[in-house]
């Protein structure tokens, strides 16, 4: 079994965004070519999906980038960002690595603490 997180240990979000897209890629590509067996993410009340949120593709420059980048058709990393939760700065796989998962494991709810898990 294999469990990849990113890791927060490194000294910049772009750096810890690098290191997470070298490992994905090797992971999958040698036991996962299709895709991931699992993948987790969350559902917010702010519309997020996966750290994939709305305020971050949507507003500012570069919104269509970001979308792209977003939905691109490779197994991605990216670094998005969100002045609705405490932790500003995200890491996070593209939707792609999200569509393409076996199994999904989702967490929802509205407030800390309460939410509960799903699975597709």
């Amino acid at each position: 079994a294999h469990l990849l997180v990113p890791d927060v240990s490194l000294p910049t979000v772009e750096e810890c965004a690098a290191d997470y897209q070298a490992r994905l890629d090797a992971l999958l590509r040698q036991h996962a070519p299709d895709g991931p067996h699992l993948t987790t993410l969350s559902l917010a009340p702010d519309g997020s999906v996966g750290s994939v949120f709305p305020e971050w593709y949507m507003h500012g420059c570069g919104e269509r980038a970001r979308w792209d980048l977003a939905t691109q058709q490779r197994f991605g990393v990216i670094c998005p960002s969100t002045t609705s939760f405490e932790c500003p700065q995200r890491v996070a796989v593209n939707l792609r690595v999200v569509r393409k998962s076996v199994h999904i494991l989702v967490f929802t709810g509205n407030a800390p603490g309460s939410g509960e898990a799903s699975s597709s």
